[in-house]
Formats: structure tokens, sequence, C-alpha cells
């Protein structure tokens, strides 16, 4: 009876010969287990997580059979394991992480039928010698076991060993001589080791994951560790004084993950390059990182580059040349970059760019088509951003090469960049323009769902959204064509008034997104067709620290008006969202003015895009607009009738 609510059991004893199982987890409510004298074949008992129990009466287990018995969690069952369970012959399972059951030490004589021996948080000191008579055990948890202190030599032997856990063994300071020969993952994290001798992993071909993070300890690591040719994952994270890597003496392909943060690493190897299987390298937080080598663009497979924060990088070498890297992701906040390379647009598979607080950056260079999230937040010093209309423009000519499935968000945010120019801040709005409609034709042509978001200092509604307001709402009349097939959606533009929004956003409340509500009136109905937009979510910076200036927010999401196309009118009302999920009625204070504008492809027209690029190479006669649709320039777009505050 697992999540009941059960508060005892049976009164007494019962005869209980033909019961087998218990299973209690997370009972809640469960204070005790009656006697358990009567139950001889008793094979496996599950009480994880019954979070008030605090008796189990072992002196009245008789059963020989016990398989399983899984005590996690019960935090206050505070009783001492008798020595005669852990030496049933037929048990194969025990586990008590986050109890408060007292086990100080081993028996010397344990089931060698045992497969899993979870002790995490306990208090034992040490292991017998003759844990190495386990030969099936294939999992021994150690974790958060503060008072152990001593790995016995005999470990090597347990040949079915998958996992060795050792975490938080904050009194381990010895790696040990020899590990178990199939041995998969072995957690040393925040102990005391010093040192890795290169013997001790040499006969475990298949060991997978070493963790050594928080080993501060840990002055260097042995070559021979990156020459294991099963090893995915390797975590040298808050290794304070680790200061260099070895030479990687040839091609490892197997090393998926290298996290380096925290470290004080002052440069990588030259022979990185050898890494040809890494996917992710994490040097965030290192504090004397100085210089990247220019290989670093040869690791084809590298998908993520952590750099924040590294206080002492100045500059990052240009991937000029590199044609074929599959960096994705790229994360330089908090550093002393001036420049990014403009050879960075050749990084054809960058989808994030991270650069929140690099006070020194000063230009942004022309970016790849693939990326998806430019974060800019903070730039204080930012002054130019070159336009991306060379590439945005490729989308038009080849666009099949670029799709892809599911839903993404296009998001540029240049928060606080103050000192950013006005010809910037057009680029930036021209650039937007061009991937909104990028964005509708893709739903036109493959129904995916995506989003386009920037977000800059100004207060001044770019003049393409035709129909603007003072205030936070904005009416529209609509033609009878409004909704026809060259219709691609609204996009939609904000100004927030920044000293509103530094007394709101330092309030326990703050903001957590915007919202657009929709009033369509019905042609020949006197309903009104009513709808709110979750259009917006707000960053997580921009939701929480003062302001200090006007922004503006632009933004479009497909959706899908089908139910409103007899509408002859429509109201738009933006307003805040809070952490807990209220609209802020007083939005008409944040929100200074507002912006709509309705997309159709001869926008395409206006920004000067070869219109034989658009949807109709490729539309259905379907989507073709029919006689009684096609109008003359004056009727393509309905007219603004009223303005509202």
């Amino acid at each position: 009876m697992p999540f009941s609510k059960l508060e005892q059991l049976w009164d007494g004893v019962q005869d209980l010969d033909k019961l087998k199982c218990i299973n209690l987890c997370k009972s809640v409510n469960l204070k005790e287990i009656p006697d358990l004298s009567r139950a001889p074949n008793l094979e496996r008992i599950y009480l994880q997580y019954c979070t008030i129990l605090i008796k189990v009466p072992w002196n009245t287990l008789r059963s020989n059979k016990l398989i399983d018995l899984d005590l996690r969690g019960c935090r206050k069952l505070s009783s001492t394991l008798p020595e005669r369970i852990f030496a049933l012959s037929t048990l194969k399972t025990l586990n008590v992480e986050g109890s408060n059951v007292k086990v100080t030490a081993l028996p010397e004589t344990i089931s060698r039928g045992l497969v899993s021996l979870n002790l995490d948080s306990t208090g034992i000191q040490s292991l017998p010698s003759s844990i190495g008579s386990l030969e099936n055990l294939s999992r021994l948890n150690l974790n958060n076991c503060k008072s152990f202190s001593n790995i016995p030599s005999s470990i090597h032997k347990l040949k079915s060993l998958k996992y060795l856990g050792l975490a938080q063994c904050s009194f381990l300071d010895e790696f040990p001589v020899l590990l178990p020969w199939n041995l998969e993952t072995l957690d040393l994290s925040w102990t005391a080791i010093k040192e890795i001798p290169s013997s001790s992993t040499e006969d475990c071909p298949g060991l997978q994951e070493i963790n050594l993070q928080g080993c501060k300890m840990i002055e260097c690591v042995p070559s021979n560790i990156f020459e294991f040719q099963s090893l995915r994952n390797l975590y040298l994270d808050d290794c304070s004084n680790l200061k260099s890597l070895p030479e990687i003496s040839k091609p490892m392909g197997s090393l998926e993950y290298l996290g380096l943060a925290c470290t004080g690493i002052r440069q990588l190897p030259s022979s990185i390059g050898n890494l040809i299987g890494i996917k992710v390298l994490n040097l965030k937080n290192c504090a004397n990182l100085e210089s990247i080598p220019e290989n670093i663009y040869n690791l084809t497979r590298l998908e993520t580059l952590e750099l924040s924060n590294c206080r002492k990088l100045e500059n990052i070498p240009p991937p000029i040349g590199f044609r074929y890297s599959g960096i994705e992701y790229l994360e330089l906040s908090d550093s002393n970059i001036s420049e990014i390379p403009p050879g960075i647009v050749g990084l054809y598979k960058l989808k994030h760019l991270i650069i929140e607080n690099c006070k020194n950056l000063r230009s942004i260079p022309e970016l790849p088509l693939s990326l998806n999230i430019l974060n800019a937040s903070g730039c204080t010093s930012l002054e130019r951003v070159s336009s991306s209309k060379r590439v945005l423009s490729q989308w038009f000519q080849a666009r099949h090469r670029f799709h892809t499935n599911g839903v993404t968000v296009d998001f540029r945010n240049f928060f606080e960049c103050l000192k950013m120019d006005q010809n910037s801040r057009d680029e930036i709005s021209s650039d937007y323009q061009l991937r909104v409609l990028a964005k509708a034709i893709q739903y036109k042509l493959y129904q995916r769902c995506d989003s386009t978001v920037v977000c800059y200092p100004g207060n001044e509604i770019p003049k393409w959204f035709d129909y603007q307001s003072e205030g936070s709402s904005c009416t529209i009349a609509l033609t009878p064509q409004w909704h026809n097939a060259n219709f691609l959606g609204f996009a939609f533009c904000i100004v927030i008034d920044g000293k509103a929004c530094k007394e709101f956003s330092t309030s326990s409340v703050g903001y957590r997104d915007f919202k657009c509500k929709f009033n369509f009136k019905i042609r020949d109905t006197e309903g009104v067709h009513s709808f709110y937009w979750s259009v917006f979510n707000v960053p997580r910076q921009l939701g929480s620290v003062p302001w200090n200036s006007d922004h503006l927010f632009l933004w479009y999401q497909h959706q899908d008006y089908n139910d409103c196309h007899d509408a002859v009118e429509v109201s738009l009302e933006f307003s805040f969202v809070n952490k807990i999920g209220y609209c802020v009625e007083s939005s008409t204070k944040e929100v200074k003015r507002c912006g709509i504008h309705l997309l159709y492809r001869d926008d395409l027209k206006d920004l000067e895009i070869d219109h034989k690029c658009d949807v109709d190479s490729e539309a259905t006669h379907e989507d073709e607009p029919s006689e009684d649709e096609t109008t003359d320039a004056d009727e393509r777009h309905p007219k603004k009738i009223k303005h509202s505050n």
C-alpha cells in the first residue's frame, strides 16, 4: 500500500506465514511497524520516505529469506541494524540513504550475494577487508559519510563493481591504490584527496566517469587520465589548486565533458585539439585563465564552450578558417574581452552567444545565421552592433537549409547597453523585421511556431509599427480582407518606463512576463472574441534589478487567428504579470507607448528582399489569394481609426 495514509498496521502479533512483501513507501503518516516474528517468509521490505517512521522491531524479524530492504529517507528512524541482517545469504539490496539508521561499521561476515549497498549519510568509518569477497556487488554508495576515512586495498577484488560513490567523505585523503577492473563510475568529489596515482586507474578499461569536483588539495592530474578509451565525463571543477593540465599525447575520442570551472588553470595545453570527441568544455570562473588556444575550433564536436567570469581573459582567437567548428553554445559573460572577432560569423552552428556584463566590450560583429540567443545585457561600453542583414537575406535564398523541427526562441537582449549609437539601434530594429518575416514564413511553409524577441534601450517606437498609441492599449479598424492568404500575423512593440520599473522591479513580487489581451469585435454581431496571450517571458535579470532608462521590447510569435477572420476591429491591451501570476493593474504607468504592425508578404518588398524568394515560390494554389481577396495597395492593410490610452 504505497502512498497510503496509514498511521498503523495490525495490533499485537499476527500469523503472517504467507507474507512475502511489505510495500508502504511514502506512507507519510506511518509511525511504526508491528511485530514481525510470525512472518518467516518475508522477502522484501520497502519503507522508503516514511518520514515520521520511528520504530521497526528488528529483534522480532525471524525471516531468513530477506532479499531487499529499503529505508531511504526514514529520517526519524534511529534504530541500529542488527549484524544478522548483513549476513543473510539471501540479501541482495540494502538501502539506508538519508535515514537515521545507525551504521558505524560493517561486520566481517557480509552476504556474498549482495548486489547494491547504499550507506549514504551514515556514520560508517571504514570497510572491513572482507568487502573484497562480495563478488556480486555492483553498486557501493558511501557518499556523505563524513567519518569515513579509509578504503581497504581489497576493494579492487570487487570484480562486479560498476559504481563507487565516496563524495563528501571529507576525511578521505588517499586515492585507492588499485580500482576494481569493471568500474564505470568513480565519485570522489569534495574529498581531501591529494593526488591521483597513475597506477590507480591503469587497469580500468571500462571507466566512463571520474568526478573529482571540489578536491581542493589536488594540484595535478596524471597524463594517462586522457588515455582511457571509455572515459566520457571528467569533472575537475572547483579544484582550486589545479594550475594546469598535462599534455594530451594522442587523440582521445571518448571524452565528451571536461569540467574545469573554478580551477586555477592559466592556459590550456596546445594539445587540447586531441580531445576530438569533446562536446562540453566548462572553464567558467577560472580567474587566472588568460588565453584560449587557436586550435579550440578544431574540436569539431565541441558544442558548448563556457568562459564566463574569466576576468583575465581579454580576447578569444578568431575562428577564421575553421569552418567545421560545431560550437553551439559560447558563454563569455563577465569577462574582460573588448571585442568579438569578426570571424565568429563562420561558426555556422552557433545558437547561443552569452556575453552578459562584458564591461569592456565595445562592438558586436556580424553574427551567424544559426544564432537563436544573443544576450548582451549589461554590456555598458557597447557602442556598435553590426547589421546581420547579409546573412539574414541568405535565409530567403536558401531557407530549406536552415529548417529544423521544434519550437525555438529568437532572442536579442541589449538591456542597459546605454552607449549604443542610434545607427546600431536602427540596425537592431531592421534585423528584427527580417527575422520576424523569416519566422512567419517558416510557419507558412513548415507549421513551425517560433518567436522573435528584442530588448534594447530607447523610448521611440520604430516607424515600421504603423499603428502607434500612447499608453498601454491600441484600437485598430480591420478591413474585410485583413485575414487573407497574405496575412502573417501581428508584431508588437512597447516602450517600458525605466523609472516606473525601477520602483516595481525591486519589490518582492517583481516581473515574470508580459501579456497582451486581444478583443476582436466580430462583424454583424454584438459579441467580442477575447483572449490573453503570454507574449514574452521577462529574462531573469530584467525582472529583479533596477532599471536606469526606458527600454523597447519588440516581439512576434505566431498565433492562430482563424476564429477572428470576420472581425472588424481589434483592441490590444498590454500588461505585466508579476512573479506570483497576477496581472499588474498599473501597466499604464509602466507601458509608456505601444506599437502594432500587421505582417503581410508584401513587407518583403519594403525591406528590399527579392520578392521571388518569399513564400510564393513554394506556396500551393490554396495559399494564393482569391480574386475577391486581391486588393490594391491602399486596401492591403487595415486602417487605424483611433488610439486609446
